[in-house]
């Protein structure tokens, strides 16, 4: 028996890496570069916001990356053909994130593994547990942007 306390903040993160492995693990075969479910949420997002201008800081916004990691990625996005970055007229320091034809096919064919994962994710859950979840999670995550991340 194990006498360990269980705590939120280990608890949450075996539910990410237990949600994030079962994603990746119905996306990893849709290309020969064995893309990431969080790489391909990204395609997803740049292709759903296409009629406006997406920046590397609006992914680190949505999706809660660094800086570092939002770079990676898309450098990593960018090399396998899946986005290109195109200079922006008003301010050449900006680079609008575009998906590529070949971009936009992976992008199909990954919305239909997601949605497939997250319906069946969905589905472990009743109405009534979903919405409690989604409470407790905003109430966690309003409480500790109030802290500020002081926890002294």
């Amino acid at each position: 028996m194990d006498n360990h306390k269980k705590t939120i903040g280990l608890e949450s993160r075996s539910l990410f890496m237990a949600i994030k492995r079962y994603i990746d693990a119905g996306c990893s075969d849709l290309s020969d570069d064995r893309l990431t479910g969080i790489q391909g949420m990204v395609l997803g997002y740049i292709s759903r916001h296409s009629d406006s201008e997406i920046y590397q800081r609006d992914l680190e916004k949505r999706f809660d990356f660094k800086r570092s990691t939002a770079t990676k990625l898309l450098q990593l996005l960018e090399k396998l053909g899946y986005i290109r970055r195109e200079s922006v007229m008003s301010d050449a320091r900006l680079k609008r994130i575009v998906l590529t034809d070949k971009g936009v096919e992976l992008h199909k064919q990954i919305t239909r593994r997601i949605d497939k994962s997250e319906s069946e994710i969905d589905a472990l859950l009743t109405s009534d547990e979903r919405k409690t979840f989604f409470e407790l999670c905003n109430k966690i995550k309003s409480g500790l942007a109030a802290d500020g991340g002081n926890n002294d």
